[in-house]
């Protein structure tokens, strides 16, 4: 097998001929070559115990477009005509092209009612040839070019999807599965019709994406939901927090006061106290002194004669050795006095 290098851009052809024409297989790849067309062609022979279909199924999966190369050989060869169901089948856009006049011989129902296009020169038919062939060929490639690229990829996707058993994991995901449901929409008309199996690898696609934007959903509410109970604790605890440091600060102030009203009340106990003794102490001496005031007072009125007119003494005789004096002056004087009266 022999294929050139698929580059970025390049249209892959798939070649289905008979090894009768292989020198025009050969022609015909180097003129595409030209047109800046990757091709594959199959040139290895079919061995007996070989998966010859799985191999070559593959590389018409892989192909954009095939060109089958039409003669009275590959209209006879079994392979050739599989080849044409299988491009049927994978919904492959197929251009045959005549190398050589097919006389009286049928090919395959897959081709009889498709465009020829003559690589020979036939009178009958107007603008024949390799040359005015290769033009006409080069266009009908660049026809749809990019929705059979998309067809290609799609098909492969969907083949491994299926040889895989179908896990989700190969499904399209994203913005993939809305551009493969366009692609489907804008369907060229002459184009060849999307596959049984790329319908179900879609169709798979767009389930399972939207069960998986479903669950994305609800695990993006569960997390709202979240974040707004965790922003509601936050808020909560910081209001808590707000309140206990309103009352923290109320105590230290309540602390404080009590504190100084304390000093205070302590310095004004002191006050009171000192001043409390010392009043304490000038009643003491106020007393005393009272006290000595009446012992001195006591000791006079001793000396005074009592209601009878009798001198008391301190011994109670009546007499008070330290007046004597004072009496008998009194005395002397009430005499005079009458006197001077008896005189008058």
């Amino acid at each position: 097998m022999t294929s050139t290098k698929t580059a970025s851009g390049k249209l892959n052809v798939f070649i289905s001929y008979s090894r009768d024409d292989i020198v025009f297989a050969d022609q015909l790849i180097a003129a595409l070559a030209l047109s800046d067309c990757a091709t594959t062609i199959d040139r290895q022979g079919i061995f007996g115990g070989e998966d010859w279909k799985r191999r070559l199924g593959n590389l018409i999966r892989d192909a954009d477009t095939v060109v089958f190369v039409l003669s009275p050989s590959s209209a006879r060869s079994p392979i050739c005509a599989w080849e044409a169901e299988e491009a049927v089948r994978m919904g492959k856009r197929i251009i045959p092209v005549l190398c050589r006049p097919l006389d009286d011989v049928q090919p395959s129902p897959h081709l009889t009612d498709l465009n020829y296009i003559y690589f020979y020169t036939d009178p009958k038919v107007p603008g024949s040839g390799f040359g005015t062939g290769q033009v006409r060929l080069v266009a009908a490639l660049d026809t749809d070019l990019d929705w059979l690229r998309e067809h290609t990829r799609l098909l492969q996707r969907a083949t491994e999807w299926q040889s895989s058993r179908k896990p989700t994991s190969r499904l399209l995901f994203g913005d993939s599965v809305a551009e493969a449901v366009l692609w489907i929409a804008n369907k060229p008309r002459n184009a060849p019709e999307p596959t049984a199996l790329q319908f179900e690898f879609i169709r798979a696609s767009e389930e399972h994406e939207a069960q998986r934007v479903n669950a994305e959903n609800r695990h993006r509410e569960e997390i709202a939901l979240l974040e707004a109970a965790r922003a509601k604790a936050h808020k909560e605890r910081e209001a808590e927090r707000r309140k206990s440091a309103i009352h923290v600060r109320r105590m230290g102030m309540l602390m404080t006061f009590g504190f100084f009203a304390a000093v205070l009340f302590a310095t004004l106990a002191g006050s009171l106290g000192f001043i409390v003794l010392q009043k304490k102490r000038e009643i003491e001496a106020q007393r005393q002194l009272v006290l000595k005031q009446q012992a001195g007072e006591s000791a006079g009125i001793a000396a005074f004669p009592d209601d009878e007119g009798k001198v008391g003494g301190g011994d109670g005789s009546g007499a008070n050795p330290l007046d004597i004096g004072w009496t008998r002056g009194k005395s002397s004087g009430d005499d005079a006095s009458k006197k001077s009266m008896q005189l008058e």
